[in-house]
Parts: structure tokens; C-alpha cells; sequence
């Protein structure tokens, strides 16, 4: 048995309304959730990874915790160097 996993990496989520070059990464990961959930709802996991944060700084990690896995998927995030 296949089985889809599907990986997502370098979210690089910020304050709520904090852009990076002038895009919002929390309005651009719940669009690619939304996506993941349309077109994969078949996958059997979600691995979010690398840089989970912009900064790593501790308001980042409580944004980024409001939001992941709003999908009935399994997920899980490993963290990289933020």
C-alpha cells in the first residue's frame, strides 16, 4: 500500500499582520491548508517543517500554534533553525 504524505516547509509565520516582502505568511499557509484539504484530502499525513517562524521569537511560536492543522489530517511540525 501508497501511501500521500504531503510536506510543507518554511512557513516562516510572523505577528498577525506582520508581512515579509510585503506578503502575509499566515493568510498564505491557511490558503495552502485550504488547498492541501481540496485537493489531498486523501493524503494520510501532513508534515509541516524548517523554519516554522519567522524569527523564533515566542509571539511567533503563539501565532504559529493558532493555526496549523486545521484540516482533519494528521499533522505534525518539526521545527529548524527559527
Amino acid at each position: 500500500m501508497t501511501a500521500k504524505l504531503l510536506l510543507m516547509s518554511d512557513i516562516h509565520i510572523t505577528e498577525p499582520g506582520t508581512q515579509i516582502i510585503g506578503l502575509d505568511p499566515s493568510a498564505r499557509f491557511r490558503r495552502c491548508l485550504d488547498h492541501a484539504a481540496q485537493h489531498h484530502a486523501d493524503a494520510a499525513h501532513l508534515f509541516l517543517m524548517g523554519d516554522l517562524t519567522h524569527h523564533g521569537g515566542v509571539s511567533q511560536y503563539k501565532a504559529f500554534k493558532t493555526m496549523p492543522c486545521r484540516s482533519t489530517l494528521p499533522c505534525h511540525a518539526h521545527a529548524g533553525q527559527s
